[in-house]
């Protein structure tokens, strides 16, 4: 199983702030998309701010600095999982 290292991440439904916060250096470095090819791995990805399956109008932000993370934010709405809230 991959242990994918994020940030913040908000989920299932949740709701919240983040204010004032330094999110740096998360990226994954396990299978990458060309590595997958080749041998069938997964390949995964790493964000400073994770929404997953949330939605992101409850997800409040200001003040932040979010830089060299593979991506800074990464929006996974539940549609896109087959997730049904």
């Amino acid at each position: 199983m991959a242990k994918v290292q994020n940030g913040i991440q908000f989920g299932y439904g949740a709701v919240g702030n983040i204010s004032g916060s330094t999110v740096t250096g998360h990226y994954w470095t396990g299978c990458s998309h060309q590595d997958a090819a080749k041998t069938g791995c997964t390949p995964w990805v790493s964000a400073g701010l994770l929404l997953y399956a949330v939605e992101a109008k409850n997800v409040k932000t200001s003040n932040n600095m979010l830089r060299n993370n593979q991506f800074n934010y990464l929006l996974l709405p539940s549609q896109s999982l087959g997730i049904l809230p």
